[in-house]
C-alpha cells in the first residue's frame, strides 16, 4: 500500500430481507399453481369427450404443485371404483391397485368408507398415529409415504370419486395445499360433467337421426314391415352398443325371427334352427311374448332358470348380457326384440329405454 492511500473497504454484499424472500416465494408458488390450474383448465376445453387427458394432467399438477411424493385419482364409474390415473406411485403398488380396482362401491373398504363420508382425510406420520389403521400403515409401507390426503370430487351430494396426494414427511400438508387439492377435484368434476353433458347431447342427436331414419322407412314402405324391422335393429344394435339384435313376429300362434343384425354365421344357424316355433315359454322370446314383460339376462353364466334353447343360441352367438322386450299393439304381444352384449352387465336403464322406444316404434 502506498503511503498516505486509504485503505480499500471490502464489499459487503447487501443482504435481503426475511421478509422479502419469503415474499419471493410465496408469489412464485402462487404462480405456479394459477399456472397449473390454467392448464387444467386448457386440457379442460380440449378434452370435451374425454376425461383421461385431464385425469393425467391433475395427477401430475398434484405431485408438483403440492410438493408431494404421489397422486393417485379414484373416479366412481357407476357402481364400481376404479383408479383413473397415478403420478408418482411406486410400481407396488401399482401392482396392488391392479388387483384391488375396479371396486364394488358397496365393498366394505376404506376407499369406498372414503367415498361415503364425503370429507377430507387428512392422515400424518401414518406411522405412529393412533388414528392410523393397520392397512393404512401397510398402504403407507407400500407406497413408500409416511402422510397422506385424500379430498373428495363432489357433485351435490353425491362423490365422483377422490384425488389423494402423499409425502414422505412425516408432517401435514398445508392449509394451502389442501385447498389446492380442492380446486383440482373441483375441476376434475367439471371435467367429468362436460364428458357427460358432450354425450349425453351427442347421444340425443343420434337416438333423434335414429327415430327420423325410421319414421322416414315407415312412411315409405306403408305396405312391406320388412325394411322397417332391418332399419330398427340396425340403429338398436348401434346406439346401444349392442353385439346383435333381433326381432321376432308371432303369426298364429308361432314365433319366428324376421330380423336380424350382427348375428355370427354360426349364431345365425343356432337361431334358424330354433324358429320358427309355436309360442311356449322353453325359450325367452316366446316367454316375453305370453307375459308380455321383458325378460333380462345379466349374465348367462351365472343365472338360473334360462330355457335351453335361448342358453344354445345365447352360447353360439358369443354373448354374455341380453334383454328381450315384448313389442305390443294396444295391449297384445305382437312379437320381441333383443339385443345381447359380449360383456356381462353390459347394458342399463338407459338402454333398456332406448330399446322400449324401438319396439313401439316396430
Amino acid at each position: 500500500m502506498r503511503r498516505g492511500a486509504k485503505p480499500a473497504k471490502a464489499k459487503v454484499k447487501a443482504k435481503r430481507p426475511a421478509g422479502t424472500r419469503d415474499l419471493g416465494m410465496r408469489l412464485a408458488e402462487s404462480l405456479e399453481q394459477q399456472a397449473a390450474t390454467a392448464e387444467i383448465l386448457r386440457v379442460i376445453g380440449t378434452s370435451p369427450m374425454d376425461t383421461q387427458p385431464v385425469f393425467d394432467v391433475i395427477a401430475r399438477s398434484g405431485v408438483r404443485v403440492c410438493g408431494a411424493h404421489s397422486c393417485t385419482l379414484f373416479v366412481v364409474d357407476g357402481d364400481m371404483v376404479r383408479v383413473a390415473a397415478t403420478h408418482g406411485v411406486p410400481v407396488e403398488r401399482v401392482e396392488r391397485f391392479r388387483t384391488q380396482f375396479p371396486m364394488p362401491l358397496s365393498a366394505e373398504e376404506p376407499i369406498t368408507h372414503m367415498l361415503h363420508e364425503r370429507r377430507v382425510f387428512h392422515l400424518a406420520n401414518i406411522e405412529h398415529n393412533p388414528a392410523a389403521t393397520p392397512q393404512d400403515i401397510e398402504n403407507a409401507r407400500l407406497g413408500r409415504y409416511r402422510t397422506r390426503l385424500m379430498v373428495p370430487m363432489l357433485r351435490g351430494d353425491s362423490a365422483l370419486g377422490l384425488i389423494a396426494v402423499t409425502h414422505q414427511a412425516p408432517t401435514p400438508f398445508s392449509d394451502q395445499q389442501i385447498a389446492l387439492l380442492q380446486t383440482f377435484a373441483d375441476q376434475a368434476v367439471i371435467a367429468i360433467e362436460n364428458v357427460r353433458l358432450f354425450n349425453e347431447t351427442k347421444e340425443a342427436l343420434e337416438q333423434q337421426t335414429a327415430t327420423a331414419e325410421i319414421l322416414r322407412v315407415i312412411s315409405s314402405s306403408p305396405t312391406d314391415v320388412q325394411p322397417v324391422f332391418d332399419v330398427i335393429v340396425e340403429r338398436a344394435v348401434h346406439l346401444c352398443g349392442a353385439r346383435f339384435g333381433r326381432v321376432y313376429r308371432i303369426d298364429g300362434g308361432v314365433i319366428h325371427m324376421v330380423a336380424g343384425y350382427g348375428l355370427s354365421a354360426v349364431g345365425l344357424g343356432e337361431v334358424q334352427r330354433t324358429f320358427p316355433r309355436p309360442a311356449s315359454d322353453d325359450t325367452i322370446a316366446g316367454r316375453v311374448i305370453l307375459t308380455r314383460q321383458p325378460v333380462f339376462i345379466r349374465d348367462i353364466e351365472r343365472e338360473e332358470g334360462v330355457p335351453a334353447l335361448s342358453r344354445g343360441m345365447i352360447k353360439a352367438l358369443e354373448t354374455r348380457s341380453q334383454v328381450t322386450i315384448p313389442m305390443l299393439r294396444a295391449g297384445e304381444p305382437i312379437g320381441a326384440m333383443t339385443l345381447g352384449w359380449a360383456e356381462p352387465e353390459a347394458f342399463d336403464e338407459q338402454q333398456i329405454a332406448l330399446l322400449q322406444t324401438f319396439a313401439d316404434q316396430a
